[in-house]
């Protein structure tokens, strides 16, 4: 199977890792990752503003900024490495994105764009934003 967000190949609980992957993640344009990270949450009849919310608590851009940089050329990297206020709360967020475990993954902007990718995630699954931020 191909993971949705990081394009990963998936099989029964493991997975291979493409390093032209990570690369993506990390020099993609963030305009593009927040594009199907809308995608995915209004699939699953949550809304726009609940992956702002998500994107804010983590990096502590206002949605108003958010929303500017959604229409940018940040690629993630500029995009998190010039965030404001990164949540320390963050590292209390537990669990796998894609078969990758959030606790195993040690280069800390893969590790916050995966966050990310949980927070998503969660959101997607249902959960109100109040359960899925900790």
């Amino acid at each position: 199977l191909l993971c949705f967000h990081c394009h990963t190949v998936t099989r029964t609980y493991s997975v291979v890792v493409n390093p032209e992957v990570t690369d993506f993640q990390i020099r993609g344009k963030f305009s593009k990752i927040y594009g199907l990270l809308v995608a995915k949450a209004v699939r699953k009849e949550r809304s726009e503003d609940e992956v702002i919310a998500c994107i804010s608590w983590l990096t502590g851009y206002s949605p108003e900024d958010v929303r500017r940089e959604s229409q940018g050329e940040l690629t993630m990297k500029e995009f998190f490495t010039g965030a404001p206020c990164m949540n320390e709360k963050r590292a209390l967020i537990k669990g796998s994105v894609c078969g990758v475990k959030l606790a195993e993954i040690e280069d800390p902007l893969y590790k916050d764009i995966r966050i990310l990718d949980k927070l998503i995630d969660d959101l997607a699954k249902g959960k109100s934003l109040d359960k899925i931020f900790p």
